[in-house]
């Protein structure tokens, strides 16, 4: 990887994940990356999800957090994401996912060791 680290913005959509969210930002935000932003989408959610990652995760730095007035579908409430991107790279990660502390180092480390790359994923 190059010296300077390129920005990535991390995309979780979330609609009433309150069963998964919190572990899914947690986990996000123990990387070993240090030039990340994440992009919290909520669309719309009503059980809670939203307030419980606020109070838990508002404060963080690398957190902003779109509220959608509605429920914008996967593919609209992660277009309203990208919208807010200022990321090199973007990286769309379910809510329901929790990743380990090296996971984006190794994604960034394979998309800048090749230019012929144009999309990563991570192992499952």
């Amino acid at each position: 990887m190059s010296q300077a680290q390129p920005l990535i913005s991390v995309i979780i959509l979330n609609y009433n994940g309150k069963t998964y969210l919190n572990n899914c930002l947690a986990s996000v935000l123990k990387n070993n990356y240090s030039n990340y932003e994440i992009i919290l989408v909520d669309n719309a959610s009503t059980d809670k999800s939203l307030q419980t990652a606020e109070q838990r995760f508002g404060g963080d730095p690398h957190l902003r957090i779109i509220k959608n007035k509605s429920n914008l579908g996967f593919s609209g409430g992660n277009n309203a994401g990208y919208a807010h991107c200022r990321g090199e790279y973007i990286v769309f990660l379910n809510n329901d996912t929790t990743v380990d502390t090296t996971w984006l180092t190794s994604l960034v480390d394979a998309m800048q060791s090749d230019s012929t790359i144009g999309l990563a994923q991570s192992k499952i």
